[in-house]
């Protein structure tokens, strides 16, 4: 069990999925229909971006090869919202 402090961020997990997850090597990263462009970011559960690129279209993918296994958050951020999942990786 892990928790996340997201403060005013929209923690909508219906907007932002991640599959697979738990994951290995690629995570896919889907956004509903009339998401905007932003940055994808990875953090660690002290809240440091251990990765990040930049995000446009409905889905995406991530190389989460290089991360040690654990527990992570996914946070898109646009103009108008940030967006966050939880992320296991496993080795």
């Amino acid at each position: 069990v892990w928790a996340c402090e997201v403060g005013m961020e929209d923690h909508a997990n219906d907007r932002l999925r991640l599959y697979p997850n738990p994951a290995t090597d690629l995570v896919r990263i889907a956004l509903n229909a009339g998401e905007e462009a932003g940055t994808v970011s990875v953090l660690d559960m002290q809240g440091r971006a251990v990765l990040q690129q930049a995000f446009r279209g409905a889905q995406a993918e991530m190389d989460v090869s290089g991360l040690s296994s654990g527990a992570y958050v996914v946070q898109l951020r646009t103009d108008r919202t940030v967006l966050s999942a939880p992320l296991q990786v496993v080795r």
